[in-house]
């Protein structure tokens, strides 16, 4: 029965279900939006990298394009920053994997030394040498599970300057646990034959969907190795791709073979 309203699937008007999942994954709509917020904010005190104006307070919505046009120029502007101008921490350097990718890489700015090593010659009572402090990158793979603490950590008052918005949704839900389930008045299944039926797109594709998550939650408890776990937790999110939009490129994998059928956007 529907949990909304506690009918059945033949007398329910429609409610939506939804499914949980083990690990969260990208939004694949909102990816490339992700991308620009992670690079506008600092990941060590979770302000953002361009003062904003002495008394800024957005008292009401703005309309979507010029919404759209702010996000975008406060975005670009802090694009050229190098460092925080709050807490002076060098900025992340965020950026896709690849093309067609939900994968994302970031580099950090590690200083390392001064470090002493030993002479190199038999002498033990030669003055050590000493390497000054130097600066290098550190490029290490941002999963969803890594990114969710650095968006609770935006300031509320940067966040609402951003998106010029009195009552924006929390940051953390560029990051998705949580899959809308249609009704099945808007998946329903075709009748072939007096004897035989086929699924909705849609229906086959949440069971494709359910059946990666499953599998990673048993390779998490199986203790896999990690780049097996790391798979079957990139199929999730190729299958929640290609469920929404099976048209974009990060629905398409080389590697990974899902039906090729029609998304919700098709």
């Amino acid at each position: 029965n529907c949990v909304t309203c506690g009918l059945n699937f033949i007398d329910c008007p429609g409610h939506f279900g939804h499914i949980l999942l083990n690990q969260p994954i990208f939004h694949n709509s909102l990816f490339k939006r992700l991308i620009a917020v992670l690079r506008s904010f600092c990941f060590e005190c979770g302000r953002l990298l361009v003062e904003v104006p002495r008394g800024f307070v957005v008292k009401q919505h703005m309309r979507f394009m010029k919404q759209l046009v702010h996000f975008e120029s406060i975005t670009k502007e802090c694009a050229d920053v190098k460092s925080c101008p709050h807490c002076h921490t060098p900025k992340s350097k965020v950026k896709r994997l690849a093309l067609g990718v939900n994968k994302l890489v970031v580099s950090r700015e590690v200083i390392s030394g001064p470090e002493f090593k030993p002479p190199k010659d038999s002498d033990l009572f030669a003055a050590t040498k000493v390497e000054q402090p130097f600066t290098h990158f550190q490029t290490v793979e941002l999963t969803p599970q890594e990114i969710i603490p650095i968006l609770e950590k935006i300031n509320p008052n940067d966040w609402q300057y951003l998106l010029s918005s009195p009552t924006p949704s929390p940051p953390s839900s560029l990051i998705i646990s949580t899959i809308p389930v249609p009704p099945l008045q808007l998946r329903p299944t075709v009748s072939m034959t007096a004897e035989n039926s086929t699924e909705d797109d849609s229906t086959i594709k949440l069971c494709e969907l359910v059946r990666a998550r499953n599998d990673a939650l048993i390779f998490m408890q199986q203790g896999k190795e990690p780049f097996k776990i790391d798979e079957q937790l990139y199929t999730v999110q190729l299958a929640h791709n290609q469920f929404v939009n099976s048209d974009s490129s990060e629905s398409k994998s080389v590697m990974i073979t899902l039906e090729d059928l029609k998304g919700l956007l098709q």
